[in-house]
Protein backbone atom coordinates (compact mmCIF):
# COMPACT_ATOMS: atom_id res chain seq x y z
CA UNK A 1 0.00 0.00 0.00
CA UNK A 2 1.46 3.44 -0.97
CA UNK A 3 1.98 5.68 2.12
CA UNK A 4 1.30 8.84 -0.07
CA UNK A 5 -2.19 7.79 -0.54
CA UNK A 6 -2.67 7.49 3.15
CA UNK A 7 -3.75 10.08 5.13
CA UNK A 8 -4.49 10.21 8.79
CA UNK A 9 -7.87 10.93 10.32
CA UNK A 10 -9.17 11.97 14.00
CA UNK A 11 -12.92 11.82 14.99
CA UNK A 12 -13.46 14.12 18.61
CA UNK A 13 -16.88 11.92 20.35
CA UNK A 14 -18.53 11.96 22.97
CA UNK A 15 -17.71 9.03 25.12
CA UNK A 16 -21.27 7.98 24.65
CA UNK A 17 -21.35 8.58 20.76
CA UNK A 18 -18.63 5.31 20.71
CA UNK A 19 -20.72 2.92 19.00
CA UNK A 20 -22.29 5.40 16.44
CA UNK A 21 -18.98 6.45 15.85
CA UNK A 22 -17.09 3.29 15.24
CA UNK A 23 -20.00 2.41 12.75
CA UNK A 24 -19.71 5.40 11.09
CA UNK A 25 -15.98 5.24 10.69
CA UNK A 26 -16.01 2.05 9.32
CA UNK A 27 -18.92 2.11 7.04
CA UNK A 28 -17.41 5.31 5.19
CA UNK A 29 -14.08 5.02 5.21
CA UNK A 30 -11.76 2.54 4.04
CA UNK A 31 -9.02 1.78 7.11
CA UNK A 32 -5.38 1.07 6.40
CA UNK A 33 -4.73 -2.03 8.49
CA UNK A 34 -8.38 -1.95 9.79
CA UNK A 35 -6.89 -0.68 12.83
CA UNK A 36 -8.33 2.48 14.77
CA UNK A 37 -6.54 3.88 17.61
CA UNK A 38 -8.92 5.11 20.35
CA UNK A 39 -7.91 8.17 22.58
CA UNK A 40 -8.78 9.03 25.70
CA UNK A 41 -8.93 13.17 26.37
CA UNK A 42 -6.60 13.28 29.34
CA UNK A 43 -8.50 16.20 30.48
CA UNK A 44 -11.87 15.49 29.82
CA UNK A 45 -13.12 12.35 30.29
CA UNK A 46 -16.28 12.62 28.33
CA UNK A 47 -14.50 13.08 25.19
CA UNK A 48 -12.70 10.28 23.14
CA UNK A 49 -10.79 10.57 19.85
CA UNK A 50 -10.39 7.78 16.94
CA UNK A 51 -7.50 8.40 15.07
CA UNK A 52 -6.75 5.83 11.85
CA UNK A 53 -5.39 6.04 8.44
CA UNK A 54 -7.75 6.20 5.61
CA UNK A 55 -6.81 5.32 1.89
CA UNK A 56 -7.18 8.80 -0.01
CA UNK A 57 -10.17 8.51 -2.27
CA UNK A 58 -10.72 11.89 -3.92
CA UNK A 59 -14.44 12.44 -2.89
CA UNK A 60 -13.49 12.51 0.60
CA UNK A 61 -11.01 14.63 0.39
CA UNK A 62 -12.43 18.01 1.07
CA UNK A 63 -14.32 17.30 4.23
CA UNK A 64 -13.85 14.44 6.04
CA UNK A 65 -16.82 15.36 8.21
CA UNK A 66 -19.04 14.60 5.88
CA UNK A 67 -18.97 11.55 6.47
CA UNK A 68 -18.41 11.22 9.91
CA UNK A 69 -18.77 14.72 11.80
CA UNK A 70 -16.20 16.30 13.84
CA UNK A 71 -13.84 14.71 11.34
CA UNK A 72 -10.28 16.70 10.81
CA UNK A 73 -7.12 15.41 8.90
CA UNK A 74 -3.79 15.31 10.89
CA UNK A 75 0.15 14.87 10.73
CA UNK A 76 2.02 12.74 12.98
CA UNK A 77 5.47 13.37 14.80
CA UNK A 78 5.82 9.60 15.31
CA UNK A 79 9.14 10.24 18.27
CA UNK A 80 6.75 12.02 20.78
CA UNK A 81 3.40 10.84 19.55
CA UNK A 82 2.22 14.24 18.38
CA UNK A 83 -0.78 14.74 16.42
CA UNK A 84 -0.82 17.78 14.47
CA UNK A 85 -2.69 20.32 12.04
CA UNK A 86 -0.46 22.14 9.81
CA UNK A 87 -2.49 25.10 10.77
CA UNK A 88 -1.57 24.69 14.43
CA UNK A 89 2.03 23.61 13.12
CA UNK A 90 2.51 27.11 11.76
CA UNK A 91 0.80 29.12 14.41
CA UNK A 92 3.68 27.67 16.73
CA UNK A 93 6.06 28.44 14.85
CA UNK A 94 4.87 32.30 14.90
CA UNK A 95 4.57 32.20 18.38
CA UNK A 96 7.47 30.85 18.98
CA UNK A 97 9.62 33.04 16.66
CA UNK A 98 7.68 36.23 16.92
CA UNK A 99 7.34 36.50 13.25
CA UNK A 100 3.97 37.06 11.31
CA UNK A 101 4.89 33.97 8.66
CA UNK A 102 6.05 30.55 9.43
CA UNK A 103 9.79 30.63 9.48
CA UNK A 104 10.49 27.03 7.66
CA UNK A 105 14.02 26.85 9.28
CA UNK A 106 12.18 26.70 12.67
CA UNK A 107 13.08 23.83 14.80
CA UNK A 108 10.19 22.80 17.37
CA UNK A 109 11.15 21.09 20.41
CA UNK A 110 8.17 18.22 19.72
CA UNK A 111 9.18 16.78 23.34
CA UNK A 112 7.16 19.51 24.58
CA UNK A 113 3.92 18.38 22.68
CA UNK A 114 4.39 14.39 23.72
CA UNK A 115 1.37 12.86 24.26
CA UNK A 116 -0.87 15.13 22.35
CA UNK A 117 -3.14 16.73 19.79
CA UNK A 118 -2.04 19.97 18.68
CA UNK A 119 -5.26 21.63 16.85
CA UNK A 120 -6.52 25.75 16.60
CA UNK A 121 -9.90 27.05 17.92
CA UNK A 122 -10.42 31.20 16.88
CA UNK A 123 -6.12 31.05 15.63
CA UNK A 124 -5.10 29.89 19.07
CA UNK A 125 -3.44 26.94 19.54
CA UNK A 126 -5.70 24.11 21.46
CA UNK A 127 -3.13 21.30 23.08
CA UNK A 128 -5.17 18.20 23.93
CA UNK A 129 -2.98 15.55 26.77
CA UNK A 130 -3.83 12.01 25.52
CA UNK A 131 -3.29 8.29 26.10
CA UNK A 132 -3.97 5.31 23.78
CA UNK A 133 -6.86 3.60 25.15
CA UNK A 134 -6.73 1.17 23.21
CA UNK A 135 -6.69 -0.20 19.59
CA UNK A 136 -9.93 -1.59 17.94
CA UNK A 137 -9.13 -4.25 15.32
CA UNK A 138 -11.47 -3.90 12.87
Amino acid sequence: MDKKLQVLLASFKKREEYEVALQLINQYFDIVNKRIFLLKNKDDDSKIIFTFNVQYKEEINERFDKFVSNTISLHRKKETNTLYTLNCLNLIVMKETGKDIPDKSHKIEWENYRNSILITKQNEIIRINTELEKIINL
